[in-house]
């Protein structure tokens, strides 16, 4: 009796967990079709009238690419994908344990989680998490469930029988170095020409640094509509929580009383319903306390940002957002996947505020928007090479090396000034 309703809890609480990770990641127009889909499913479930979700609503459909929101079950979850290929028996600890991981997948197919904090979190030993994140790496698609993208890509050289190990010193150490071109360390590296440079790069070229990013992706299919808008009052910046694009949920009343004198067969299918309802009712309750309180975090420590504008960033990282609300880091990176704010300065996702620099410096993105705005203030017949940048940022006092300058030019997508230079 002790063991069954041992199992009982675990599963219950590895529904609560899964539940609220699966609302946390998704934005407020994708909560909005879950809770629409569930609605078709689910007949105690009752929405609460909201006369401003309508009117937003048909402001949204009006602004967005699509006419219609698309369904964001039409095409199949990676969950779906990866449980259907364990064939294995594993007990409910270890099932609540996977559930736990596979939730913990981001977008790309990245395993966004620490193994001895991950550990403590669900009360199972570190060999436990070891295992079953191997057998997630032994699925398909190669490559799922990596820390990085060096693991990521060196699971697929694996998984395909590749022996040489200066290709896997490559993935490991040498991208960087190709990242920033840096071929002449690439090859004291290597210990090889560039003619075998050129035939790792084929190598890597041919394999998939996203292995996640083949299944249904929220963040492509559903118009961006900002989840936060802070707004400037005559008193002061304002935190406002988007609500009225999803509608509240709770369970109809006369099914209540229809509980009361049901049978037992009836009993427990509403009994299950509810309990379905309620769970989402937490999960969602939960879901905006840690946006607001997100919010109010990324204001009061951007606040130079949202007074002047871009290039005014400062450094936080997750990390400190996690300590500040008091709770764990992949909670804070759940959180910020997908979502949007809005500021008078434009739309950006929350990731954009989560950055890191160093004391008295602005932070990369800053720096990288600063080059990008003074290549397009440029005089395109006598363009700005990346070492007239350096100077330029350094009389800013932002101290950033010619091949830094080069490297945000490039990730920017703009070419050298000797391909941007006009003639004539």
């Amino acid at each position: 009796m002790a063991q069954e309703l041992s199992v009982r809890q675990i599963q219950t609480t590895s529904q609560r967990v899964i539940q609220t990770n699966r609302l946390l990641q998704m934005s407020a127009s994708e909560l909005d079709v879950f809770l629409q889909n569930e609605s078709e499913t689910n007949p105690l479930l009752e929405f609460i009238e909201d006369p401003e979700y309508h009117s937003r609503r048909t402001q949204t459909d009006h602004d967005a690419v699509s006419d219609d929101i698309p369904d964001t079950e039409s095409g199949e979850q990676l969950s779906d994908y990866l449980n259907a290929q364990i064939m294995q028996t594993l007990s409910a600890r270890e099932q609540f344990v996977l559930d736990f991981l596979i939730s913990s997948i981001d977008h790309n197919g990245y395993l966004n989680i620490n193994i001895p904090e991950t550990a403590a979190f669900l009360n199972v030993r570190q060999d436990v998490i070891l295992r079953l994140i191997r057998l997630i790496r032994s699925l398909e698609p190669a490559g799922i469930g990596a820390f990085d993208l060096a693991e990521c890509l060196e699971i697929q050289l694996k998984r395909q029988k590749y022996d040489d190990p200066k290709l896997y010193l490559f993935v490991r150490k040498g991208l960087p170095l190709l990242a920033e071109n840096k071929i002449r360390k690439l090859r004291e590296l290597l210990d090889c020409d560039d003619e075998d440079i050129r035939e790792y790069v084929s190598v890597i070229r041919s394999l998939n640094p996203r292995p996640g990013s083949g299944f249904v992706s929220h963040e492509k299919e559903i118009p961006i509509i900002p989840d936060i808008f802070i707004d400037l009052t005559d008193t002061g910046f304002e935190v406002r929580f988007n609500t009225h694009l999803y509608r509240q949920i709770r369970i109809q009343e006369e099914y209540r009383s229809m509980y009361r004198s049901a049978g037992s067969e009836e009993k427990a299918y509403m009994k299950d319903k509810m309990q379905r309802i309620r769970l989402m009712q937490r999960s969602i309750a939960q879901r905006e306390q840690l946006l607001n309180g997100l919010a109010e975090l990324i204001l009061s420590r951007q606040m130079d940002f949202f007074t002047l504008g871009e290039g005014h960033l400062s450094s936080l990282r997750m990390q400190e957002a996690a300590d500040d609300l008091h709770v764990h880091v992949s909670t804070i990176s759940r959180a910020v996947s997908g979502k949007y704010l809005q500021c008078e300065h434009g739309i950006y996702p929350l990731k954009y505020f989560f950055v890191q620099g160093k004391e008295n410096q602005p932070v990369r993105t800053d720096i990288r928007s600063l080059i990008v705005s003074m290549i397009r203030k440029e005089d395109p017949y006598n363009p700005l090479s990346d070492d007239e940048i350096s100077r330029r940022l350094k009389s800013m006092n932002i101290i950033a090396a010619r091949r830094t300058v080069a490297k945000y030019r490039a990730a920017s997508g703009i070419p050298g000034y000797r391909v941007r230079k006009k003639y004539g």
